[in-house]
């Protein structure tokens, strides 16, 4: 089955699905594309995707999928505001305590590009490595277990110098 055909199902159909199908690991959205656009009108961003990823555990565990394959993502740069954006990242250890794998993408993101901002113009695309780096950084130091990059070499560097910071020890095995 394609994305495009799991689209086309509601969220109870898909997890049923991907449940019977014994997929290696679900990545959870907190809430459908469609309701994306309507995050940066939200008051508190951390409470409403909070709820939103429990929600999506919930259907999820009731459809059979087993915890160990549940991953939950925040959508960083998916409807969110600037200040949404930066919030969610401050508060990864929040999500990190739900007990589930954490997925964060900030990879080339808008918000990154509107921090680089010059003359009122967003930083372009290619311009965003050092601020994928440094947002990439301070997600595995939040407690991400998997952040999804364009810059694969580059940033497979950073996420060593990162788990190094968190274990020292561990690093050893890197030598």
């Amino acid at each position: 089955m394609t994305s495009e055909q799991l689209k086309g199902m509601n969220k109870e159909e898909r997890h049923k699905y991907m449940a019977e199908h014994q997929e290696e690991i679900q990545k959870l959205k907190q809430q459908e594309a469609a309701n994306q656009k309507d995050l940066a009108k939200v008051r508190d961003v951390m409470k409403d995707v909070t709820e939103g990823l429990r929600a999506s555990i919930s259907i999820a565990r009731k459809a059979g999928i087993a915890k160990s394959q549940i991953i939950i993502d925040p959508g960083i740069g998916f409807g969110k505001s600037f200040e949404q954006n930066y919030e969610l990242l401050r508060k990864l250890p929040e999500l990190a305590k739900l007990g589930y794998p954490l997925l964060v993408g900030t990879s080339r993101k808008g918000f990154l590009g509107a921090t680089l901002a010059r003359d009122g113009k967003s930083a372009p695309v290619e311009e965003r490595l050092w601020a994928t780096a440094a947002s990439v950084t301070a997600s595995i130091l939040a407690g991400a277990h998997i952040v999804r990059v364009h810059d694969v070499a580059e940033m497979a560097q950073v996420a060593r110098v990162a788990d190094c910071l968190l274990d020292p020890a561990n690093c050893r095995n890197f030598r």
